[in-house]
């Protein structure tokens, strides 16, 4: 009566996540323990001649950490492998000490050690965290740690009560402060490995966040200071255009990386299932990173082997297909590659003509050579196709666009203090683009487009550390060559001319820029005590500006003082350059010259706070945008098929911009299992445009991102709330007399729309059969079905000498599911 009462009392601990002791007996049968983890989701296996119905433990909880405890007075060690928890027997021939190591945030720790101090034995950890010290005794105190991390000392006792499964460590930033460069937030160099910086999206954060298709750059969009309704997978940074964000893969720049582009660009070329993954900069970002002035999205795949390396999968947006392993001989070889295909159908809902055929493709390959234990060489080439028309009874449109990209990168480790990276790449864009309305009699035309990019680049980054300083150097330069052709003939109709815009367009561009550009660094970190000082300076420079050669030069410093061990507070102030480059003449809209480099300079306060479960990081800046280039934007709806030849296309000309806020993230782990973030957003941006003072469209005020998860061995289950206040319009006056105009510049963004929300959910179900895992998956955006606004269109009408304006509520993206199915072996 009395094991059956321990029973029900465990396995309601297991299925309630408790952690309050189980009895008020010693001991609980062990396989009682089991019983009630099996129950909890957790696949634990024995032998039934190393565990017996005899056998008792003692447990303050039902959890694997409690087991491991447990199991170690009866010479037992518990070990995951492939999903599965086994229990063992301990060797005589000491320990096995094994463990991960991550931060209090739980990232993995990439560069950090364990070793033995008697014997001085030592193991790194690998890109995921885990590492593995053999040949421990039982007499020995092991140390774990890692660069810009507190170490921590497990004794001879701890060690052996657990048989040497350390389990998951979390180690304690050393004062906050330890070897962090300062820009902004937290960053570091790229040689201490841990890829700290003011976000970092893990593959299992990407996998398990609510997205379509998962899409990896998506969930970029749900950080703090992003700008987003749900259409595009660019992201807008703290304000920024579209256009100021520079976005790498595996430290090489990426011209293209969406599908989609010349319609919002939907959904990322990157597939999610081969990221490891993702750091976001979101200002006052290191000077190795140039000529974009708003943010860096950092991309790093992953080659390492897994227990299941192979990936084959289909859902209603895509077929895939990966694969990654490393060879034999001490693992001198690694590769990587990954193909899909898919259709985008559910992504162009936004837009009322039918999308008759949005396919696309993408696949990327990579490989890497150990040459010897200090150099290692990585071949790469990633290639995007997309091929999407659109149809109705008044209008017309095709795209065709091919991206190739393709890298080498060799790694040296020249000492100690100094490694160097060495990156050649190559990018190519061809793209085809094809328009036609004929809504109505005297409104309509065309638009043939033609562009071709092709372009060379080298990069070489050193990085040099001397006692707890820090220097990091090096250069880029590159030549390119772009294409354009460019015919136009249409007719905006009678409301362009109402607006006082540009009604009839005609236009025959050919052009073929070319030149050379690149760039110069150098960053330093000095640590005084309680006190970090971070100056870094770059020089940049273009010849292709069909004038003279341009060069700019952008000072930044960062600062950073400790306040305790576990407060910091943090401050970055600089300078911002981004050019036009190569690829990006506006020549859609008849430009024919790339306008001179724009700058910002930003100011950026910052305090970051973390105990235990719980951490904290709050930013406030400030950014003065000076010679900003011309730009063109719809201001009644940017999301329609044929942006350039509507009535509200207007050419807008700021003389400087401003842009600030507030982001603010907390994170907090409920349990192991469960997890959950919460951000808000405060932000203001506008463009001084002829004397006044105009609000960016994408000028959210307010923003709350919340996301709740609960992960378990096989089950996952997460859902994510997204509110705003609504994005800016232009709303006309209900009617004016005839032969009056009301100037475009009259109405620029002069409301509000209704407040944007979106519930989005997503889950996943694994089953092993024997080699193979099986996984069921779905995500759901905008569950609720809400009809978020994108703009509103306005209507013409002739009434008794007046002309009236009827408003016409455009929608975004509905409900949109993705369901699917992976194959794992």
């Amino acid at each position: 009566m009395q094991e059956k009462l321990l029973r029900i009392l465990l396995f309601l601990a297991a299925i309630t996540g408790s952690t309050s002791s189980t009895a008020e007996s010693d001991t609980v049968p062990l396989l009682t323990v089991i019983d009630a983890l099996r129950e909890n989701g957790f696949q634990v296996i024995y032998s039934s001649s190393l565990i017996t119905e005899q056998q008792s433990v003692t447990v303050e909880e039902i959890s694997i950490e409690s087991l491991r405890k447990a199991l170690a007075p009866l010479g037992l060690a518990l070990q995951q492998i492939d999903g599965l928890w086994v229990i063992g027997e301990v060797t005589g021939k000491g320990f096995l000490v094994s463990g991960r190591l991550t931060s209090i945030d739980g990232n993995p720790i990439v560069n950090g050690y364990a070793r033995a101090l008697k014997s001085g034995n030592r193991a790194e950890s690998d890109d995921k965290g885990y590492f593995e010290l053999a040949g421990v005794s039982d007499d020995e105190i092991v140390v774990v740690g890692a660069p810009g991390f507190d170490e921590q000392d497990f004794p001879p006792s701890d060690v052996t009560a657990v048989a040497g499964q350390l389990g998951n460590i979390r180690l304690r930033q050393a004062s906050l402060m330890e070897n962090v460069i300062i820009t902004g937030s937290l960053y570091r160099f790229p040689y201490l490995g841990a890829g700290s910086s003011a976000f970092n999206l893990s593959a299992e954060e990407i996998q398990i966040s609510p997205s379509p298709g998962g899409d990896s750059m998506r969930i970029v969009n749900r950080l703090p200071g992003v700008s987003s309704v749900g259409v595009t997978a660019k992201p807008r940074i703290r304000g920024g255009l579209q256009d100021e964000v520079l976005i790498l893969l595996d430290g090489v720049e990426l011209l293209e990386p969406f599908h989609l582009s010349d319609y919002q660009a939907g959904y990322s070329s990157i597939d999610h299932r081969t990221v490891d993954s993702i750091d976001i900069y979101t200002g006052g970002f290191p000077v190795r990173y140039g000529n974009r002035m708003s943010g860096v999205i950092d991309v790093k795949t992953n080659r390492e082997e897994l227990p299941f390396n192979t990936e084959i999968g289909w859902s209603n947006l895509s077929a895939f297909i990966n694969s990654r392993g490393q060879g034999d001989g001490d693992k001198q070889l690694g590769w990587l590659i990954s193909a899909r295909r898919g259709d985008l159908e559910e992504l162009t809902q936004f837009i009322d003509s039918l999308a008759t055929d949005p396919r696309f493709s993408d696949a990327t390959a990579s490989v890497n050579f150990m040459l010897n234990d200090a150099m290692e060489l990585t071949l790469g080439g990633l290639v995007t196709k997309d091929n999407i028309s659109f149809s109705d009874d008044e209008e017309r449109a095709s795209s065709r666009i091919d991206n190739n990209y393709l890298w080498s990168r060799l790694n040296i480790r020249h000492s100690k203090k100094l490694q160097s990276s060495l990156v050649f790449s190559y990018a190519g864009i061809d793209r085809e683009k094809l328009q036609n309305s004929f809504e109505e009699e005297g409104k309509g035309g065309f638009v043939n487009y033609n562009q071709d990019v092709r372009q060379l680049s080298m990069r070489n980054d050193y990085s040099y550390a001397f006692g707890r300083h820090f220097l990091e150097f090096g250069f880029q330069a590159a030549y390119g060559k772009s294409e354009y052709d460019y015919q136009a003939e249409y007719d905006r109709g009678d409301l362009a001319e109402l607006l006082d815009n540009e009604q009839e367009v005609s236009a025959d561009v050919e052009l073929e820029p070319s030149g050379w550009f690149g760039g110069a660094y150098l960053a330093a970190e000095f640590a005084y005590k309680k006190l970090l000082v971070q100056p870094s300076i770059r020089w940049d420079w273009q010849d292709y500006y069909f004038t003279d050669q341009d060069y700019q030069v952008s000072p930044r410093l960062g600062l950073a003082y400790e306040l305790s061990n576990d407060v910091a507070l943090r401050l970055s102030v600089g300078r911002f350059y981004q050019p036009e480059g190569l690829h990006e003449l506006q020549a859609l809209d008849g430009e024919q010259r790339f306008f001179e480099p724009q700058s910002s300079d930003q100011l950026v306060l910052g305090v970051d706070w973390q105990r235990d479960r719980l951490s904290f990081k709050g930013e406030l800046y400030y950014k003065r945008y000076r010679n900003l280039k011309t730009r063109y934007e719809n201001f009644f709806n940017p999301f329609v098929l044929l942006p350039e030849m509507e009535p509200d296309r207007i050419r807008l000309t700021p003389e400087k911009g401003m842009a600030k806020g507030a982001d603010l993230e907390i994170k907090y782990d409920f349990t192991p299992a469960v997890r959950g973030v919460i951000r808000y957003s405060h932000m203001n941006v506008d463009d001084r445009i002829d004397g006044t003072w105009v609000p960016r469209r994408w000028s959210q005020r307010d923003t709350v991102n919340a996301q709740i998860s609960w992960q378990r061995d096989s089950f996952t289950l997460a859902a994510a709330v997204n509110w705003h206040t609504g994005w800016r319009t232009s709303v006309l006056q209900s009617s004016i007399p005839e032969g009056t105009q009301i100037p475009a510049e009259s109405v620029l963004n002069n409301a509000e729309l209704r407040e944007y929300l979106s519930l989005d959910i997503s889950a996943s179900k694994s089953w092993r059969l024997g080699k193979t895992l099986i996984t069921l998956h779905a995500d759901i955006t905008n569950v609720t079905e809400r009809n978020n606004l994108a703009g509103i269109d306005f209507d013409v009408e002739q009434e008794d000498g007046q002309i009236i304006f009827t408003p016409d509520n455009e929608t975004l993206l509905p409900l949109i599911p993705s369901i699917g199915i992976i194959v794992s072996f």
